[in-house]
């Protein structure tokens, strides 16, 4: 430990006092009195570069990406909506995120408090600038200010937003964590990632939480055999690892397969197998762990089999369902009735972003990043670019929420340590980053404040595993009609909530139909309810009488064959009754069972439901004989007497070897008697629960 402390010690001196190297880039600074860094590459790398950052390369980084100067601003944004947009609308009093005991402050107070700032330091995708970043970055955190070159006049940093490949990722954090500075990744880095780091958290949707949710999904579903296919790219292959574990812990058996080049449904079919296939196989379903753009290819090639019972679910970064209608048409979209979505539910961007983001172009590019993304590019081909990238809306709100995270968690440590004002933030024995490390742990910060309406309803609180608890994945079908319904949601908080009329029980999808009427396929979604909703029908009574007469007549034929068999040929085991054998039993309350599921929907015919069930009570119930009870009697008094008797003789041995003084040889006989009361203790509770083993079943 202390050879590590040396090392970065060393490290960080020498890029305080001597310069950071000189092709990393410089931070984007927008300014408060309290800052967060956001790091994360803004610079693709040069041709002659890797993202390793090898000796044999130039080390140079290239020119901005609109893309990823669109997902840093997605940083900037919550920092410019409280401290410009706020306070130029508001004179009077606002309410300030993360107080949630209501507290107003006056414009002057609100100033007074400020609003964290952000950094943006380029990573440019590659490991080596990472660590030098993360290094340069620690020069500027509060509670290691005293380390810094005297030369130094910078407001200070008291935590850190991640985002990038997971390399870069875990060197920014092994950096910080050596500090116990707090980091916030944007991106999911995996379950043991966040058991190393103790100072890092994710704001990104969890591989792990998704899988828990269709495996959960399927277990309700009642499919435990499901076929399983990842495409080569980076996230669905994290989904799928994810979800392979999770199967495995939930006992259930999958099928996988190779990832084809393009997937369209009749490659998918090639390499998996047509449904006909897995269901000869014993499969019900298959999970396809795509991109949004790999969903959309199959979707757009996708022929149902109507023959065969079975599912597809596609699982998938971000939510498909909300473009269904743009790319398929409204027949093809109603025959979508068996493919299940599963996503994330909360991966769309803020509209407010998306204005905020025209305003900044609308400007002249007046913040720091546009100015040098104009010299590279115009406004139209920035905008264009900018409408093009949909697929990082989860990816913004990741960083979006992390901001708000960081944010709300100074807030906590500012109403504990100050009240109002920042000024003695940075006086406390801990420091700034520790005191809003430990804020992180116990954070619960509602977002309704926060003025978006898109995620007013997403409270921020981490789980044990470092993730939002309250993030919502969501599972998905389509309609005959063309609907997108959710039949099933999972948190962390809360586990699985299913739609219990989409999908209904399985207890209760056995109990509704006869035995001759059962099909071959497994209870899944509820068929009519993905139709229109039902409406209310007037009843008849007559009908009703009507059927209620025919459902009396046909359960009581029913009956009357089947008892009049058992009652001319009694079982010679039984004790005394009509029917004893388990079998026998087992199948009249079947018939009981069933003759009440026919009439669970008329709840007005309670006494035709009685004549039919009436009859297997007698069936189920025994009449003991006197002389066995009896038997059963002087057994349970007899066993009870041995064993009183038995610890008598105990104690009057015992009483006896004391008095003589005799030794250890007579100890057998003590032994003995101990054995014999613990076998006469047992022989009365065998004798006790053959006496309640054969009293009258109630069958009601």
């Amino acid at each position: 430990m202390f050879r590590l402390a040396a090392a970065v010690a060393v490290l960080f001196s020498m890029s305080c006092c001597n310069g950071v190297h000189a092709e990393d880039p410089n931070p984007a600074i927008y300014p408060g009195q309290a800052n967060i860094a956001l790091l994360m590459p803004l610079r693709a790398a040069t041709n002659g570069s890797s993202s390793k950052g090898d000796a044999a390369t130039d080390g140079s980084c290239g020119s901005l990406d609109p893309r990823r100067v669109r997902l840093a601003l997605a940083g900037v944004w919550p920092h410019n909506r409280l401290t410009s947009g706020r306070l130029r609308r508001t004179s009077t009093s606002v309410r300030v995120p993360g107080f949630e005991d209501g507290n107003l402050l006056t414009r002057l107070e609100m100033l007074r408090a400020g609003e964290p700032g952000v950094y943006l330091y380029d990573t440019c995708g590659r490991d080596d600038v990472a660590l030098r970043q993360s290094v340069r970055l620690v020069q500027q955190a509060g509670h290691v200010r005293s380390m810094a070159c005297p030369t130094t006049r910078v407001p200070p940093v008291f935590g850190a937003i991640l985002h990038g490949d997971v390399d870069a990722v875990e060197t920014a954090a092994k950096t910080f964590a050596a500090f116990s500075i707090p980091a916030v990744a944007a991106r999911d880095l995996g379950t043991e990632s966040f058991r190393r780091f103790h100072n890092l958290y994710s704001t990104a949707p969890s591989a792990t939480s998704l899988a828990r949710a269709v495996a959960s999904t399927l277990r309700r579903l009642g499919w435990s055999c499901v076929a399983a296919m990842s495409s080569r790219q980076e996230r669905p292959k994290e989904l799928s690892r994810a979800f392979l574990r999770t199967a495995h812990d939930m006992a259930i058996d999958i099928m996988s397969a190779d990832a084809p080049d393009v997937f369209s449904f009749q490659q998918v079919q090639d390499f998996l197998g047509s449904p006909r296939q897995l269901v000869e196989s014993g499969c019900r379903a298959a999970a396809l762990f795509v991109t949004p753009a790999e969903a959309k290819a199959f979707l757009v090639s996708y022929e149902p089999d109507r023959d065969a019972a079975f599912s597809w679910i596609l699982v998938t970064p971000g939510d498909v369902t909300l473009s269904l209608a743009g790319f398929l048409a409204p027949q093809k979209l109603r025959r979508l009735r068996h493919v299940l979505f599963a996503a994330p539910d909360d991966a769309r961007s803020p509209a407010e972003y998306g204005d905020y983001l025209h305003d900044l172009l609308d400007k002249d590019g007046s913040a720091p990043l546009l100015q040098e993304l104009r010299k590279t590019y115009s406004r139209n081909d920035v905008v264009q670019r900018w409408d093009d990238e949909v697929s990082d809306s989860a990816e913004a709100v990741a960083v979006i929420r992390a901001v708000w995270a960081m944010g709300a968690a100074l807030r906590a440590v500012q109403r504990v340590q100050c009240g109002r004002g920042t000024d003695c933030l940075f006086g406390g024995r801990t420091g700034l980053s520790g005191s809003v490390l430990d804020a992180l742990g116990s954070l619960n910060f509602n977002m309704s404040g926060a003025g978006v309406a898109s995620l007013s309803d997403t409270p921020l609180r981490f789980s044990h595993e470092k993730h939002v608890a309250t993030l919502k994945y969501a599972v998905k079908a389509v309609s005959t009609s063309g609907e997108v319904l959710q039949i099933a949601g999972y948190t962390d908080d809360t586990g699985l909530e299913v739609d219990e009329v989409l999908v209904p029980s399985r207890r209760l999808h056995t109990a509704r139909h006869f035995p001759g009427s059962l099909r071959d396929e497994p209870p899944a979604i509820h068929q009519a309810a993905l139709l229109e909703p039902p409406l209310e029908q007037p009843r008849n009574p007559q009908r009703g009488r009507a059927a209620a007469a025919g459902r009396h007549h046909e359960c009581a034929a029913v009956l009357a064959d089947v008892l009049g068999r058992r009652l001319r040929h009694p079982a010679r085991n039984s004790i005394h009754g009509a029917g004893g054998r388990p079998a026998d039993q087992t199948q009249q309350a079947l018939l009981g069972v069933d003759g009440e599921a026919m009439d669970a929907g008329r709840r007005d015919h309670v006494r035709d439901r009685e004549y039919c069930s009436a009859p297997t009570s007698p069936c189920s119930s025994y009449e003991a004989l006197p002389r066995l009870c009896a038997v059963q009697q002087l057994a349970h008094h007899a066993s009870y007497a041995f064993a009183f008797g038995a610890l008598l003789l105990k104690g009057m041995h015992l009483n006896t070897m004391q008095s003589a003084g005799l030794g250890w040889p007579r100890q057998w006989l003590n032994q003995l008697l101990t054995i014999s009361f613990l076998v006469a203790v047992q022989m009365a509770l065998e004798a006790q629960a053959w006496m309640l083993s054969l009293t009258p079943y109630d069958a009601d």
